[in-house]
């Protein structure tokens, strides 16, 4: 009944934001906020929303943009995977908000953001959204020219996991909306969260695990016993639910359960924007050739995850390296760029948000592959240390190896003042006080350099860098 429901699809896609299956009753200030700042005076405004996966970030540009569309504005996304250039050229003739989803990841957020321009008869919006601000977000304010502008205004948001009250009155309505969905009984089935507040997503997910437990327990609509609810279990049964239809779906001869379990998860870290090596990993570590356009998210075919939940990727990613750490020493070698910093992305994302159960050592331990397998590609390198230094406590023995490699690639201006500066960081915090005295020192030389030819957009930097040289352990101040 459910698979006839959903035509055969993911009972797991119903969370997707953009489906809006569940009415939205919450944020309803912080999208009245959203909607005013579009509104303003100004030309051009630039901000960033910023919150833990599951927050309801999208959903909220969602309701954003559905209702400006209403009224006229031109809403454009640029999601992970998106070329900017098929979607930028319509940003030119009226009131326009342009969406950057998952900003932190783009390696090109800067080129992206300086391809823009103020519409000629009308205002440009540019809403970035991450999980969080930190160095990357900092660095827009001098190395983009967009957000440097002095007429652009530039702000942020950041939301909240929900509170109790709020989380009680948001799941009744999920489960009635997935029952409806459904085509299932279990309406009257009430999923109690737990006293203290959550995720939305988390929330959405055991409404959904409650209306499937539901279906099987009470095939016809009644008021049975409350389901007991717990997100992180709830989280992982729907992924064993994906994880049964990937085998009904796309079953590989002579692939087990557990190798079919290894053979997505090496497909979602690696992609399939580089299929050749998609296909060269998984002929060695799998005793099947496979179908790798449905191993991963990315262009072609419908991939097997496409439409699901971050945090239920990065979960089920996160399952495999624990279970099966051999995939970090067979799939990891001669990384692409772009799958390094696929990787390193997934990696940082679950050390700053780890899923139960598990270990950071073993996002460590791919981090370490990833850094030493990356080609000398200097952009590479770059999204990559800009992934690392965002994590809470920074792993000062990676960044020193990367920017190691950067330097070795002889960058110049305000590249090489900020990868010395980031060493300056790591070589601090590896108790190296001479080393990190004189990467701090042609740092500071290098920013004053670019503050005599632009001082407000160099300002904050340099300040920076010059009380980063006088901390303890870096030696003498500037």
């Amino acid at each position: 009944m459910i698979g006839a429901a959903l035509g055969g699809g993911s009972v797991v896609r119903l969370l997707a934001p953009e489906l809006r299956r569940v009415p939205y009753r919450r944020r309803r200030s912080e999208l009245a906020a959203l909607l005013r700042w579009c509104r303003e005076r100004p030309a051009v405004q630039v901000r960033l929303v910023t919150g833990p996966g599951g927050v309801g970030k999208t959903r909220l540009a969602v309701e954003a943009s559905r209702r400006l569309t209403r009224t006229g504005w031109h809403c454009v996304w640029i999601r992970p995977g998106i070329d900017p250039a098929r979607v930028l050229p319509d940003v030119a003739r009226r009131n326009t908000l342009v969406v950057v989803d998952d900003a932190m990841a783009r390696t090109d957020l800067v080129r992206v953001l300086d391809a823009l321009r103020a519409p000629a008869h009308g205002k440009l919006r540019v809403l970035l959204m991450s999980r969080v601000a930190g160095d990357w977000w900092s660095r827009l304010r001098w190395a983009s020219g967009l957000v440097a502008a002095a007429d652009s205004r530039v702000s942020d948001q950041h939301l909240e996991p929900l509170g109790h009250d709020d989380a009680v009155s948001l799941v009744r309505p999920a489960v009635r909306a997935f029952s409806s969905a459904l085509g299932v009984g279990g309406a009257g089935v009430v999923a109690v969260p737990p006293d203290h507040g959550a995720l939305p997503l988390d929330l959405h997910a055991t409404a959904l695990a409650a209306v499937l437990e539901s279906a099987d327990r009470w095939p016809e609509p009644c008021d049975g016993d409350p389901v007991p609810a717990d997100p992180d279990v709830a989280v992982g049964m729907l992924l064993d639910s994906e994880r049964v239809r990937w085998l009904r779906e796309a079953p590989i001869p002579g692939i087990d359960p557990a190798g079919m379990d290894d053979a997505v998860a090496v497909g979602v870290m690696l992609g399939t924007t580089s299929g050749t090596t998609v296909v060269h990993v998984l002929n060695r570590v799998l005793p099947a050739r496979a179908d790798v356009t449905r191993l991963g998210p990315g262009p072609g075919p419908v991939g097997l995850v496409v439409g699901l939940p971050h945090r239920l990727i990065e979960q089920h990613v996160a399952r495999q390296i624990a279970t099966a750490p051999w995939l970090v020493v067979e799939w990891l070698r001669e990384l692409a760029p772009d799958v390094a910093h696929r990787v390193a992305l997934i990696m940082t994302g679950l050390l700053a948000v780890p899923p139960p159960g598990f270990a950071p050592e073993d996002a460590e331990r791919v981090l370490d592959r990833v850094v030493d397998e990356m080609p000398a590609d200097g952009e590479a390198l770059l999204g990559v240390l800009h992934l690392l230094v965002q994590q809470p406590e920074l792993p000062a023995g990676q960044v020193r190896t990367i920017t190691a490699r950067m330097l070795g690639l002889d960058p110049a201006g305000t590249l090489r003042a900020e990868v010395l500066t980031y060493r300056t960081r790591a070589l601090r915090a590896l108790g190296r006080p001479d080393e990190a005295a004189a990467a701090g020192q042609e740092a500071v030389a290098l920013w004053r350099a670019a503050h005599a030819a632009d001082p407000g957009r160099y300002e904050t930097v340099l300040a920076d860098a010059i009380a980063l040289l006088g901390q303890p352990g870096t030696g003498a101040g500037a």
